[in-house]
């Protein structure tokens, strides 16, 4: 078994407590280069497109309301045909065919 085998739980405990002493140095240095950073490699500002003015539409003139017509109602005055009944027999003489 190697030392740091025989170690280990030791060893891990040093390195934690290390990065807990140091980790507000550590995290203000590599605030400061990623700032550094950006400022070098920073993109140049996109050029910004021109709007061009649309154009005017013509006003249209104004809708008229549609005309509805009324419906016409319907017509319900029922006319009573009067039928001549042609097998009406007068009285008198008559001669009976059915040629």
């Amino acid at each position: 078994m190697s030392y740091y085998q025989r170690n280990r739980a030791v060893i891990i405990e040093r390195q934690l407590a290390y990065h807990r002493e140091h980790r507000e140095k550590y995290l203000a240095y590599m605030k400061e280069y990623n700032k550094q950073y950006y400022l070098k490699h920073k993109p140049e500002p996109k050029p910004k497109k021109v709007k061009e003015p649309k154009p005017k539409k013509e006003k249209r003139p104004p809708k008229l309301p549609k005309v509805v017509k009324p419906k016409e109602k319907p017509n319900y005055d029922f006319v009573v045909p009067e039928y001549v009944y042609p097998t009406k027999v007068e009285k008198g003489n008559f001669i009976l065919s059915f040629d």
